[in-house]
Order: structure tokens, then C-alpha cells, then sequence
């Protein structure tokens, strides 16, 4: 049925959580503090970490469903196929929704300047 075995299972499950400890030690403890933006310039260096996964395991489900996609029946290959696609859109959406809330931020930086001459 599959070729990992439980204890791989447990040794990756491990590994993941020990990268995911690490990550935000280094978000959060270990980066500087930047000048302009303060403590919420640190939470980047985690997203931009979990933006990276996210794509890369898009990338692996879409690969990994159309090389199972031979094997499965046809009802659980348009199953996967929509469930990546919405997973998918998911991201975009929400990438999307990141770069419109950066700009916001950029307009109130600048309104706070305006008022503040």
C-alpha cells in the first residue's frame, strides 16, 4: 500500500516540526528589527518561508495527481483535479489579497506623512 514506513513517518513528522520550531525562532528572535516597520518587518522572513511551501506543494499535488491520475478511477481523478484546483485558487486569492494589503499600508504611510508636514 505505500512504501514509507510508520517510523518514516514519525522521523519527517519530527524533522517538520523541528524546521517549523526553527523558522520562527529565527522570524521572530534572531532578525533584526527594522528601522521603519518595527517588530512586523520579523513576521516576513516566516511568510515569505510558508509562501515557498505552499507553492512548492501545490506543484507536488498537481505533479503527484496527474501521474496517479492512470491508476485512479475517473471519479476520484476529477475529485483530485478539483481539489487542486480550488487549492489553487486558494492561493492566488489570498496572494492577491497580500499585495492590495501592502498597497493600503503604502497609502496610509503616506497619508501619515501628509498630515504630519
Amino acid at each position: 500500500m505505500s512504501r514509507i514506513s510508520q517510523r518514516g513517518l514519525n522521523i519527517l513528522g519530527l524533522v517538520t516540526l523541528t524546521l517549523i520550531i526553527v523558522g520562527l525562532y529565527m522570524a521572530f528572535l534572531y532578525a533584526q528589527t527594522e528601522a521603519r516597520m518595527g517588530m512586523v518587518y520579523r513576521i516576513f522572513f516566516f511568510h515569505l518561508g510558508a509562501i515557498i511551501a505552499s507553492t512548492v506543494a501545490v506543484l507536488v499535488v498537481a505533479v503527484a495527481g496527474v501521474a496517479y491520475s492512470f491508476a485512479l478511477t475517473p471519479e476520484m481523478t476529477q475529485t483530485l483535479m478539483v481539489a487542486i484546483t480550488a487549492f489553487i485558487l486558494l492561493y492566488l486569492y489570498l496572494l492577491i489579497q497580500r499585495v492590495r494589503l501592502e498597497e493600503l499600508h503604502d497609502d496610509v504611510l503616506a497619508l501619515q506623512r501628509a498630515l504630519a508636514k
